[in-house]
């Protein structure tokens, strides 16, 4: 599968994850995590680390690239959220930093947003990590990991912030050290999501796992532990198609993904106030067509005249700072 296209089959899942029962959103963003560390590092290898100042320049692409279409979303999903910003929160429903803090959010779907913007701020510093010898760097990446997990099972009760930096850190890893998984484990990983999905579905005492609606069975306290088993095994995949050719149509879908993930949002949040409760099946499935184009057709709108043309600003910014040493000189994706 083409990377662009990947992203956006990523962002409908987080979309159907809102709409319908059937939960696999937690698996999406934790993939999310894992292209973007790939992207990041990658970038900043062949782009950002040439900048006079390629740290600040970083954080200002980074910016840039987020926050219009965000403050676009928020402005959108105002007028239908069930709460108003109070005080301070108006400040990360501006900046997006400490977003997933505050307790009303608007646009709920972009607290991932907030700890992805947390990880570019210490992306640079991964990066050096990851570019030392092999004993120092898993030693370092090791203690690290086993310390995160320790604050966060034990003082912040399971934050998605750890475990998304570990998923972030994976794909800067891949990037970093050229690494591409087999053939062969590509398709096992798939394999063996199919088969554990399926399994969960057809079991009636784990089916609560994945499906889980307004009554929630006993066995939803495990839907996260089962959405992180299904990330890690479709990771390789994910990271396999990063190097498939991407035609300037498939970028597009990787822009729209992005669109789709945030303006879905106040989509749903009016279709369930106002159409989707107390209808049958048939009602359900004819507002979830309705709402779906009506996600798809307004992402590509602003994708159209608004995303494409600010990001055309982004990148000529960036252009301009950036000095690229010759070709010749170039590291090889494998190098440190």
């Amino acid at each position: 599968m083409s990377p662009g296209l990947f992203r956006l089959a990523l962002a409908s899942v987080v979309v159907a994850a809102h709409f319908t029962p059937f939960f696999l959103g937690s698996a999406a963003v934790a993939l999310f995590f894992v292209l973007s560390g790939y992207w990041i590092a990658t970038m900043w290898r062949e782009k950002y680390r040439h900048a006079p100042a390629p740290y600040l320049i970083f954080l200002v692409s980074r910016f840039w690239r987020l926050l219009p279409v965000f403050l676009l979303a928020t402005a959108a999903a105002l007028p239908v959220a069930h709460c108003r910003p109070q005080g301070w929160s108006w400040l990360p429903n501006v900046a997006l930093l400490g977003y997933s803090q505050i307790a009303c959010k608007p646009l709920t779907p972009a607290w991932s947003l907030d700890v992805e913007m947390q990880f570019y701020i210490v992306a640079p510093a991964l990066m050096l990590v990851a570019a030392q010898g092999a004993v120092a760097r898993w030693s370092l990446l090791a203690a690290g990991a086993i310390s995160l997990l320790a604050v966060d099972f034990y003082l912040l009760g399971g934050s998605f912030l750890i475990h998304g930096l570990l998923y972030f850190t994976l794909g800067m890893l891949a990037a970093q050290r050229g690494w591409q998984a087999p053939r062969w484990l590509v398709n096992a990983g798939v394999a063996l999501a199919v088969v554990l999905v399926a399994i969960l579905m057809a079991h009636p005492t784990l089916r609560g796992t994945l499906w889980i609606g307004a009554h929630r069975a006993p066995s939803a306290i495990y839907s996260q532990q089962v959405n992180a088993a299904v990330a890690l095994l479709l990771t390789p995949f994910a990271l396999s198609t990063v190097v498939n050719k991407s035609s300037e149509l498939d970028r597009a879908f990787g822009d729209l993904s992005y669109i789709v993930y945030l303006i879905h949002w106040p989509v749903v949040v009016f279709a369930r106030d106002h159409f989707y409760a107390g209808g049958g099946l048939g009602k359900r499935l004819l507002v979830l067509a309705v709402a779906g184009t009506a996600i798809y057709l307004a992402s590509v709108l602003i994708w159209f005249y608004f995303d494409r043309p600010m990001n055309r600003l982004r990148v000529a910014f960036v252009n301009r700072r950036v000095s690229r040493p010759a070709k010749t000189a170039q590291p090889s994706p494998a190098a440190p």
